[in-house]
């Protein structure tokens, strides 16, 4: 017989692994639960981002696992969205800075302008860069 338990050692080991799994389970809603309560689902949801990158990096760090230049580009992206998202909190307008200053040298000089009227007003702005000002004044 190549079972290392016994039929009645099986099944009451089995049972202490349900039930810890089951009060860890209970345990993480609960926490759900209070950071819901004191922060917001997009924290929740951040700290999930933060916790796939801890854990991916843990695993190439540890196991050598094998990464793809593709998830380096997406987990860079994510840190670089947690990044962004904790300077909002913390100034809202320097975010709004940042944004208008990278649609209007990377986003507006790509588009195609003859397809739509963007002619200056009195400040020397664009329609085009009145329209993502209101857009990110709105928000």
């Amino acid at each position: 017989n190549d079972l290392k338990y016994e039929i009645g050692e099986l099944s009451a080991v089995f049972c202490w692994l349900l039930l810890a799994n089951g009060f860890l389970a209970f345990a993480l809603n609960c926490i759900v639960v209070l950071i819901l309560k004191t922060t917001s689902a997009v924290t929740l949801s951040l700290a999930g981002i933060f916790r796939d990158i801890i854990l991916v990096s843990s695993s190439v760090v540890i196991f050598n696992s094998p990464i793809t230049s593709l998830q380096i580009i997406g987990y860079s992206i994510a840190l670089a969205g947690l990044n962004i998202y904790k300077e909002y909190k913390r100034d809202p307008e320097s975010i709004k800075t940042f944004l208008l200053y990278i649609y209007n040298t990377f986003i507006s000089k790509s588009t195609n302008r003859s397809s739509h009227d963007s002619s200056d007003n009195i400040h020397g702005q664009t329609t085009d860069d009145l329209e993502l000002e209101t857009l990110v004044t709105k928000s």
